[in-house]
């Protein structure tokens, strides 16, 4: 993603689906965004630094290679959706949630 994503700080929505993408690039979590769609990537971890998205709603992480959650992920106070499908965790707590689908 262009560095210059960082200099629309109103910018709400996100959306990169099937980009191919390895991780979140650092000008994505500066930004005021209420909704984030990372869906149908190569993430295989998210940065810590994910949870200062502060307005974050909505999260949809489904069908990447997360094998786990940051457990700052927790401190997301306004976070009401959450997609985590499709994804190989290693706990098994993450593995049923991921398999009850979005909540």
């Amino acid at each position: 993603l262009p560095p210059a994503l960082g200099n629309l700080p109103a910018l709400e929505t996100l959306i990169v689906t099937g980009n191919q993408l390895a991780e979140l690039p650092g000008c994505c979590l500066s930004l005021s965004l209420s909704v984030l769609i990372a869906a149908g990537n190569q993430l295989k971890e998210l940065p810590v630094e994910l949870t200062a998205l502060t307005r974050l709603t909505e999260l949809d992480l489904a069908e990447n290679q997360l094998a786990m959650l940051p457990e700052e992920l927790a401190s997301c106070a306004r976070l009401k959706v959450l997609n985590i499908q499709g994804n190989a965790f290693s706990d098994k707590k993450l593995a049923k949630a991921a398999a009850q689908g979005t909540k």
